[in-house]
């Protein structure tokens, strides 16, 4: 783990630096933040990771259009716990689509 956070730091530095030297390199400066983010969360050092991910979204944000349907990477997001189905599939009760689903199913028994 520790030549992979050395790995991944050396490749932010060198991000930073053609940056600053005025290189388009903000979309690989931002994935490098994103995976020392997974290094930091996989070590259990939550505070870095997460200002590592907020400096990986702010490196997206300018780069995105205002109504752009891109979503950046997300932590583990190939990871099969993040492909599971959510553990609440229903809505709340309060739902306008719960209300509308019990109201049409008391309506059919009603009929038969």
């Amino acid at each position: 783990m520790q030549i992979a956070f050395e790995c991944l730091d050396v490749a932010r530095v060198i991000y930073a630096r053609d940056k600053e030297r005025g290189k388009p390199t903000g979309l690989e400066l931002a994935r490098v933040h994103l995976r020392l983010g997974d290094y930091f969360s996989e070590s259990d050092n939550f505070a870095e990771a997460v200002g590592e991910y907020k400096a990986c979204l702010s490196l997206y944000a300018p780069l995105l259009k205002p109504h752009d349907k891109f979503v950046p990477p997300t932590p583990h997001a190939h990871t099969p716990a993040a492909r599971a189905p959510h553990p609440f599939p229903s809505p709340h009760p309060s739902h306008p689509n719960t209300r509308t689903k019990n109201h049409i199913g008391a309506r059919c028994t009603d009929v038969s």
